[in-house]
């Protein structure tokens, strides 16, 4: 089964709970599921929190966000069209 992630998921986990900079661990566990095939993110909720802000040397969430490491990992890239 794979759990789709809201923008919020990673917004709010930024802003209040695990910062990148802060808690690591978090975000390398998110890739990690994201590899297994457990959790994915359709493009536009992904376009959603890059939508926040683009500059990456201050919104370590974007910086996350554009590594294509992790936006290959959690990227939800099959074709929903039709269901």
């Amino acid at each position: 089964m794979v759990y789709l992630l809201d923008a919020n998921v990673l917004i709010t986990a930024q802003n209040l709970y695990y910062p990148v900079d802060a808690v690591p661990e978090f975000w390398e566990w998110l890739v990690h599921m994201g590899n297994e095939g457990n959790i994915k993110m359709p493009i536009e909720t992904l376009e959603e929190v890059k939508d926040g802000s683009n500059d990456a040397e201050r919104d370590l969430l974007f910086a996350w966000i554009q590594d294509d490491a992790n936006k290959a990992a959690i990227l939800f890239d099959q074709d929903c069209a039709g269901r």
